[in-house]
């Protein structure tokens, strides 16, 4: 048996996390951590400190974030996460209780009558729009997956053009989300709108020799287009790179607000409009990946796609952005309306028509067929003499136009 001393294993802050995107969160979270102590790389003397020093250490840490970051109390909880769960992993208990107790309350609770709505609003149709007519055909993308899915910045990350299933009768895609978690694994609808801008932003990375494979980012970083090789090879976009994009999408439009959460508003615009459009309840919760609200439903609802598809078109109106498309629609459902109603106009005049023709005497009907044989045999000889018979008898071309949809008396049963 070996006597040599095995130094002790040390855990980073992301160990044991199942889920990718959080690895990487909890990853760059702890990383800034370390920095701001002055410890990058020296996780081991860390760990050698006095519990009281590491605590003392963790509260200032708040201190800075919230003061000189202006971090607010709901911001800090994932940087908090990351090195709870550093300490956890490796053998150390800390006295949680009292360093949460020096998150900072909530400037809006104490300080706005209207408490319940600061700064969680939603984006509304017009700042969206004004949002998207100062993005690219990829910041487009990125605006309208969130604001038509729900779906949350850390989703997009991962999406691949794999993900992506045309649904052609009604020109949207079928979009799998979380597609490498078990348990986090879900798929949900985009409107017709957004899929177009997603067939335009494809389209014009083929132009310029992406392959678009179906492992290739839905999503990619920007390219030399002159560079066939950087073409051919797409990047991911990190998570990072994609909340830096959204932050100058807005400040670019000018709706960067402390009204409206950065991402976060939409989603919550998404569910607003899902809510409004009266999508069932477990429908709306699935589609945008939430677990906890449907409770034992995660294990046996089993709703079919086909019946999530059509809670979901209800919400498409609401949730598109673009007024002009939703205009373009409108006009389609009222034309479609108007030609309904004059088929079933015409419909209902002819078989009036038939009723009351079903009612001639068979001797009156007899007249009326012998009459109609007389016309036939003047229409190839004598044009001028028809002309004539036409004139005496004005009635003549509702005879004719008519006389095949009118019932035979002597066939009646």
């Amino acid at each position: 048996m070996s006597n040599k001393y095995e130094p002790q294993q040390i855990y980073d802050a992301d160990a044991a996390i199942p889920s990718p995107f959080t690895k990487q969160v909890y990853r760059l979270a702890f990383r800034r951590f370390l920095r701001y102590l002055d410890m990058e790389g020296n996780q081991a003397d860390l760990l050698q400190q006095n519990r009281k020093i590491i605590e003392s250490q963790i509260i200032g840490y708040i201190h800075f974030l919230s003061e000189t970051k202006h971090y607010n109390r709901y911001s800090l909880g994932t940087p908090l996460a990351s090195i709870f769960h550093f300490y956890e992993m490796n053998d150390i208990l800390l006295n949680k209780r009292k360093i949460t107790r020096f998150i900072p309350a909530d400037d809006s609770t104490m300080n706005s009558e209207h408490a319940a709505t600061d700064g969680d609003r939603a984006y509304t149709h017009e700042e969206i729009g004004h949002i998207i007519q100062h993005s690219g055909d990829r910041g487009k993308v990125l605006v309208l997956l969130m604001t038509s899915t729900g779906m949350r910045m850390g989703a997009i990350a991962g999406l691949l053009i794999g993900h992506l299933t045309k649904i052609p009768q009604y020109s949207l895609y079928k979009i799998l989300v979380y597609a490498a978690s078990r348990k986090g694994r879900c798929y949900t609808f985009c409107t017709p709108e957004c899929a177009a801008a997603i067939d335009s932003y494809l389209a014009y990375r083929k132009r310029f020799g992406d392959p678009l494979r179906p492992t290739d980012p839905l999503i990619r970083e920007q390219f030399d287009i002159t560079d066939k090789f950087a073409g051919q090879y797409p990047k991911p976009l990190r998570h990072r790179t994609i909340e830096f994009t959204i932050s100058t999408i807005l400040e670019r439009s000018g709706v960067k607000t402390d009204e409206v959460a950065r991402s976060h508003g939409f989603r919550k615009f998404a569910i607003t409009q899902m809510i409004k459009s009266k999508i069932d309840y477990g429908t709306r919760e699935y589609l945008v990946g939430h677990r906890v609200s449907r409770g034992l439903d995660v294990n046996y609802d089993r709703t079919t796609e086909e019946d999530r598809l059509a809670e979901y078109i209800k919400a498409i109106p609401l949730l598109t952005i673009d007024p002009n498309v939703t205009l373009r629609e409108k006009v389609k459902e009222l034309e479609s309306e108007h030609l309904k109603t004059m088929d079933e106009y015409h419909d209902e005049w002819l078989n009036k028509l038939k009723q009351e023709y079903s009612l001639i005497p068979v001797s009156e009907w007899n007249a009326l067929k012998n009459e109609i044989n007389q016309i036939k045999e003047l229409l190839p000889n004598d044009f001028d003499q028809f002309m004539k018979y036409r004139a005496q008898n004005k009635n003549i071309g509702l005879k004719v136009k008519y006389v095949s949809a009118i019932p035979d008396p002597e066939k009646k049963n």
